[in-house]
């Protein structure tokens, strides 16, 4: 069972073995945008487009593309889980202020000068949380390690997300009925699908990339609260759907 490498599924099939995908898109997808700049990623494309083709079946999650390169697939429910709220438990943690609006960057890296950290340290109404290793040394910024409280338990205990739209996230948010003020991702082929989920199931704003890298989240955050809710929603018991596919096997 794989997510969603190309070349398991060719040695599963010269093995004899069942063999299954998981997920919402595939990598010959992503790097067929590549092609136009470089037809070098062509014959890459190809080659996992066939290794993909020895898959038994797809388990497709939600937020998905086409996925047309697997010749069987069954489409399943998020694969998440509500977080429990801890908020007390990480305010003595970290030192952060509970009556205070909470806010969860949630960013592998982002680069913030000075002027930018700055800004976000006067907003004095908000507690920034981040989850190592993104970290600054600011009187509102606090950063907590994935060992000290789970990653679904801090999206659980915050109020709402600064991010760009990605399927890991995108997913807790559901989950936790989080909202999220996101970036543009324009350089990302799953961009649009992610942020057409967003829209439809999530209380959203959209910042602009330029006021996010300048630190300016004020007129962001001061709107977020005023969107209305999301009205739809998406299973999350995909978990249990996957396990009890896999376990029947091939059939």
């Amino acid at each position: 069972v794989v997510d969603i490498p190309a070349i398991p599924l060719i040695a599963a099939a010269h093995a004899g073995i069942p063999r299954m995908a998981v997920g919402n898109f595939g990598w010959d997808w992503i790097y067929a945008h590549y092609t136009g700049r470089d037809q070098r990623w062509a014959p890459i494309v190809e080659q996992i487009r066939s290794a993909y083709a020895c898959a038994d079946l797809l388990l497709r999650l939600p937020f998905s593309e086409a996925m047309r390169a697997f010749t069987r697939m069954e489409d399943i429910p998020l694969v998440a889980s509500p977080g429990d709220p801890r908020r007390e438990e990480i305010a003595a943690l970290l030192g952060c202020d509970p009556g205070k609006k909470w806010i969860l960057i949630s960013f592998t890296s982002l680069e913030w000068d000075a002027g930018a950290l700055e800004r976000v340290e006067q907003m004095r109404d908000y507690e920034f949380l981040t989850v190592h290793p993104l970290q600054w040394r600011r009187r509102n910024i606090h950063a907590i390690h994935r060992e000290q409280v789970p990653f679904q338990d801090v999206v659980a205990s915050v109020d709402a997300v600064l991010s760009k739209p990605g399927f890991g996230i995108l997913s807790e948010c559901v989950v936790n009925r989080k909202p999220m003020i996101y970036a543009d991702r324009r350089d990302f082929a799953e961009y649009m699908i992610l942020e057409s989920a967003v829209r439809r199931y999530l209380k959203h704003v959209r910042i602009p990339a330029d006021l996010l890298y300048e630190g300016v989240l004020g007129p962001s955050l001061d709107r977020i609260w005023d969107c209305p809710d999301a009205v739809e929603t998406v299973p999350h018991d995909g978990g249990v759907a996957a396990a009890t596919r896999i376990a029947e096997g091939i059939g």
